[in-house]
């Protein structure tokens, strides 16, 4: 019973999500998308070296790293960023994210870049960032 008293208390006190916090998902490469007044396309896969966690055809038990290049355009500015999956990059004042990405990899075999999908966030200009 305590526990479950402890556990509520933790959902109540989470922070909820960022005021501004916009997300899209599935994304295919070279398609833009407008998250606010910043449009975003991911432009190339750089990196691509996932598994999945029940590999049993000699992939490594390891999550692997995921890089996409995104187009990032807002107002009169134009640049292009690396992100790695899950984690935050600055981009001018926005800090944006590639959340996720179909297909899951198997055993390392190629994956075709107009078969993969991403799910792109943006946060405020006013989040912390910590890397």
């Amino acid at each position: 019973m305590i526990n479950l008293l402890y556990a509520s208390l933790a959902i109540l006190v989470m922070p909820a999500p960022a005021a501004g916090t916009m997300s899209v998902d599935q994304v295919r490469v070279n398609q833009t998308v407008m998250l606010g007044d910043a449009r975003i396309t991911p432009i190339a896969v750089l990196r691509d070296d996932r598994c999945r966690n029940e590999a049993p055809d000699g992939c490594p038990n390891v999550p692997g790293t995921l890089v996409v290049r995104l187009l990032v355009e807002q107002g009169n500015k134009t640049g292009w960023i690396d992100v790695e999956s899950g984690r935050l990059k600055r981009w001018e004042k926005l800090a944006i994210a590639v959340a996720g990405a179909q297909p899951e990899r198997g055993n390392g075999g190629p994956i075709s870049s107009d078969t993969y999908r991403f799910s792109i966030l943006r946060l405020p200009a006013d989040v912390q960032i910590f890397e």
